[in-house]
């Protein structure tokens, strides 16, 4: 079927598939995708006037790829190609392209991300060694922004409107690509992440970049993630990193947990859902205040150190007063992080907790 037919057989109806939530499979994809749009840049008129082209976009592909099925984050990519194409067919071919040249960004086992993570470690030591340093010596870890960034295409890490100049050109140049990107970004706001004096200060403006007041001109980002490709390459694996996805209809839907699970993991997809496997918190979540957002600094310098002192992460006794305030209100508020809006932030129990992945 056509995105243009999906576009008419999927027009927005607010009604969400019962028991699917939490589950794996296509109505699970449905009912998850019917949560994370109304999320997804709520504040951009465009996106929202063309939510069900959107939801067209993501459940075509959920059937097109059923072993990737949806995952959190290609809301907010689909948003952005939906925007920009108005035409719903166009919009779901860029829309595919884009999303199987990185396919194993969203797979169950992230095998993308783990790549792109080791290879992103070498290239940051060797580009920006002192930021390196700066962010393993305040206790932060790749896996606390990075999946943030990449499984978004950028969406907190950028305005907007520069959004879709991005996305070209990742589909241009893949990994690579979004490897050259994250450099550059980082280096562009690197006097400000180096000025961070505490952990709580640096993992909030690792989430929050797009925020910033200074923001770098798109034109000039692109042209020098472009001068790094070639040393990006080289740190890459020759071979292909992920099979591409059957066009089979018989092919059974993928249950999205399956894998080769491993104690070692960072990451886990339940359903449509990316957990951290050791803590069973939200790795992508919805946009938050400032009171939240030290409350999840606080609970991830929890779950790095257990035995640290409960404050130990908040820089300042205001900070300290705001997050103890946010969770006495909430009574026990689950993890939430990153993407503008892109998931939901629903707290879950032991039993629903997925078995881990292999991870770097």
């Amino acid at each position: 079927m056509s995105s243009l037919a999906l576009a008419s057989a999927f027009a927005p109806t607010g009604d969400a598939v019962d028991g699917a939530e939490g589950g794996w499979g296509f109505e699970a994809d449905l009912h998850q995708i019917r949560k994370d749009l109304p999320r997804s840049f709520p504040e951009e008129p465009m996106v929202q006037s063309r939510s069900h082209i959107i939801e067209a976009i993501l459940v075509e592909h959920a059937k097109f790829d059923p072993e990737l099925g949806y995952c959190q984050g290609m809301s907010c990519v689909a948003a952005v190609v939906a925007a920009q194409l108005t035409d719903p067919v166009s919009a779901s071919l860029f829309f595919r392209r884009l999303v199987e040249s990185l396919r194993g960004l969203w797979l169950p086992g992230f095998p993308l991300l783990t790549a792109g993570s080791a290879a992103f470690d070498t290239l940051q030591r060797s580009v920006l060694p002192m930021l390196h340093e700066h962010i393993e010596g305040h206790g932060a870890s790749y896996d606390m922004f990075l999946p943030d960034a990449w499984l978004t295409l950028f969406a907190r890490w950028l305005p907007f409107a520069s959004l879709w100049t991005v996305l070209v050109f990742i589909e241009a140049e893949g990994l690579a690509g979004l490897l050259s990107l994250t450099a550059v970004l980082l280096q562009t706001h690197q006097a400000a992440l180096l000025s961070t004096e505490d952990f709580t200060t640096l993992f909030v403006l690792l989430k929050t970049l797009g925020r910033q007041p200074e923001q770098p001109d798109i034109g000039e980002l692109i042209s020098a993630a472009r001068l790094m490709l070639p040393e990006v390459r080289d740190l890459l694996p020759r071979r292909p990193l992920v099979p591409h996805p059957t066009c089979d209809s018989s092919h059974p839907p993928s249950s999205h947990g399956s894998g080769n699970f491993s104690p070692k993991a960072k990451l886990v997809r339940k359903g449509s859902r990316v957990l951290h496997a050791s803590s069973n918190l939200e790795a992508i979540g919805d946009e938050w205040d400032d009171d939240a957002l030290h409350l999840l600094a606080f609970r991830t310098m929890s779950m790095q150190s257990p035995v640290a002192s409960p404050v130990a992460c908040l820089s300042s006794r205001s900070q300290r007063s705001s997050s103890a305030s946010v969770l006495s209100s909430t009574g026990g508020l689950w993890f939430f992080a990153s993407c503008v809006s892109c998931c939901t932030t629903d707290r879950l129990t032991v039993d629903e907790r997925a078995a881990p992945v292999e991870w770097l």
